[in-house]
């Protein structure tokens, strides 16, 4: 297991109160618990969404564009799924010969997407944006204000913060129906659901959107006006410190969980075989249970 798991895992035995951003993620949690017996409770576990600034990430006064681009945000990774999206671009280029995929982010894969682009006979339809130094949000919300349709095809996502921010502007969503994107996007409300690793199901919703000017303001609409409260710096603030409240009147838990125990020696072997010099030199003061007990 990897070293970063471990350390993950040791916190998640050890924790008072751990807090996710979607039900999704709370599941994944009580999933791993009960596998590998962390004894996480599920009553330990609060969801505490992700927010927005509606008052940066807003809606252009004309709406979603009718000539704008379509649009991706984020790391170029394998979760993010890029590879579908390009494929779906390559279905969709006969019936809109004018599509245009703007692409903001940095990743390891950036390379083997350009490949893909070449492959594919679609380079004049893809541009790379790179966000290093990253963009302002208010340069983030101009990108997303002049999109048609903002794609989120994720193989995995906990939440979906590119979603997030399209619904704020108004932008037409088509997702991946999977973890928290599950939980901000309606199908067919404010948005599509695409299977994911489904470059024809992407495809199909994209052009969905696509053909119908009308279909993206209604649902663009629709996905500003379903943010509630729960989504807004402000109330997240509240809950959060409320969260830490309950807290002090919770008992110190000075006594070592038996797994906890078992957790710091397998992240002690796994540190060894990487750096012996940071076993034997940090990791004692960093995880010295006799000193707590």
């Amino acid at each position: 297991m990897p070293l970063a798991a471990l350390i993950e895992n040791l916190g998640l035995a050890c924790a008072d109160l751990v807090t996710v951003s979607s039900e999704a993620m709370r599941d994944e949690l009580l999933q791993r618990s009960r596998k590998l017996e962390l004894g996480l409770k599920p009553e330990r576990i609060k969801v505490i969404k992700n927010g927005v600034d509606p008052d940066v990430f807003k809606p252009s006064e004309g709406g979603p564009a009718d000539d704008g681009y379509v649009l991706f945000v984020g790391r170029l990774v394998k979760q993010k799924g890029l590879e579908y999206l390009l494929r779906s671009i390559y279905y969709a280029i006969p019936k809109f010969t004018g599509i245009q995929l703007i692409i903001v982010g940095d990743g390891y894969l950036r390379s083997q997407l350009e490949r893909l682009c070449t492959s594919y006979l679609i380079n004049d339809h893809v541009k790379f944006v790179s966000t290093s130094p990253w963009k302002t949000r208010q340069e983030l919300a101009k990108i997303y204000q002049g999109a048609s349709v903002v794609v989120v095809p994720s193989i995995d996502e906990p939440f979906g913060m590119t979603a997030l921010e399209a619904l704020a502007c108004g932008c037409p969503v088509v997702a991946s129906d999977t973890g928290g994107l599950q939980e901000l996007i309606t199908h067919k409300v404010n948005g599509f659901l695409a299977q994911p690793r489904d470059e024809l199901d992407l495809a199909q919703w994209l052009m969905t959107f696509l053909s119908s000017p009308d279909l993206r303001i209604r649902l663009g609409k629709e996905g500003r006006t379903g943010l509630n409260i729960e989504y807004t710096w402000p109330q997240i603030a509240e809950r959060v410190i409320q969260l830490y409240g309950d807290l002090l009147d919770v008992p110190l838990n000075k006594k070592i969980q038996p797994m906890a125990a078992k957790l710091t020696e397998q992240i002690e072997t796994t540190t060894r075989e990487i750096s012996p010099r940071i076993a034997d030199q940090e990791l004692p003061s960093l995880f010295d249970w006799e000193r707590r007990s």
